[in-house]
């Protein structure tokens, strides 16, 4: 993965215009720092935005074990009621 300060970046004097002045985001520190706040942004937009998917996934995963242990609870009768109870809890303690 590329960082802001590989040498890559350092494209100075590679084109026939170069007046020899460094470049803002290779000379100045705050342009860079500046450029490494917005990449650890994006980041951190993108991390959000895969956790609250990941939520939604358990939510979903959650209703639809909950839907088949009551249906299965309804189903069973009185001698499976302990078992169904032990099931509901532990998806309550996740």
């Amino acid at each position: 993965m590329l960082d802001v300060d590989d040498d890559i970046w350092q494209d100075v004097g590679l084109d026939d215009e170069y007046n020899g002045e460094v470049p803002w985001w290779l000379g100045d520190k705050e342009v860079r720092s500046g450029i490494q706040a917005v990449l650890q942004r994006d980041r951190c937009c993108e991390e959000e935005l895969r956790l609250r998917k990941e939520c939604c996934n358990l939510q979903q995963w959650f209703m639809e074990e909950w839907v088949c242990i009551k249906a299965a609870w309804a189903a069973a009768g009185e001698h499976l009621v302990i078992p169904c109870r032990k099931l509901l809890m532990f998806l309550l303690s996740l």
